[in-house]
């Protein structure tokens, strides 16, 4: 390197010389940032993330901590932020992912509604696949529910399900709002008739 500052690599020792119980020290005394290192290093591995108590039982094992709950919850947060990003940035990624979603998996309907402020309200999402499943060869009687999501951002998740010919479960869509009442209802089922049609239309289809 011309005019330029550089260094050469003589000697490389392939063992490490630090001291794991000088690490273990350092991880009895730093906060949950410390403990969240490690976990966002299982966390890109496996691509999940555990509970707070799953935590405290594997650092107890693992590295011989005694971690209180709330540390644990404060280390899985760092851990997700720090490898999928704040939660909050998450939302701006939903018009993108759906539209991934429907370029390779062409006939798959989804739907976002946002609020004047451009916030997230609701989503919807039915398959191409179970949407000609639920065409061609399910009996068009549909279940509905909702159960709700935990997390720093609460909701509702909508589902959509019938029984196939063996009486199986069988998921037909599936959604999300803010907040479950009469609106967020209401504009779920309408995305999802208009999907999938009228009771006519698929009584026709299931007849042919």
């Amino acid at each position: 390197m011309q005019k330029g500052e550089y260094w050469v690599v003589r000697m490389f020792l392939k063992g490490h010389t630090c001291n794991i119980n000088g690490f273990h020290a350092r991880l009895r005394q730093e906060n949950s940032w410390t403990v969240s290192e490690l976990l966002a290093l299982k966390l890109q591995v496996h691509g999940h993330s555990l509970k707070p108590k799953d935590i405290m039982v594997e650092m107890q094992v693992e590295h011989g901590l005694h971690l209180l709950y709330t540390k644990a919850w404060r280390a899985k947060d760092h851990a997700e932020a720090s490898v999928f990003g704040p939660p909050e940035e998450s939302f701006k990624l939903l018009p993108a992912y759906c539209h991934r979603f429907k370029e390779v998996n062409p006939g798959t309907i989804t739907a976002i509604k946002t609020n004047v402020a451009n916030q997230f309200e609701y989503m919807f999402i039915i398959h191409a696949a179970s949407l000609h499943r639920f065409q061609t060869m399910i009996r068009p009687i549909i279940s509905i529910d909702g159960t709700y999501l935990k997390g720093k951002f609460s909701g509702i998740m909508f589902v959509a399900i019938c029984l196939d010919a063996i009486n199986q479960v069988f998921p037909l869509a599936y959604g999300f709002g803010d907040v479950e009442d009469e609106m967020s209802w209401s504009w779920f089922l309408n995305e999802l008739k208009n999907a999938i049609g009228s009771p006519e239309d698929c009584m026709k289809t299931l007849q042919m």
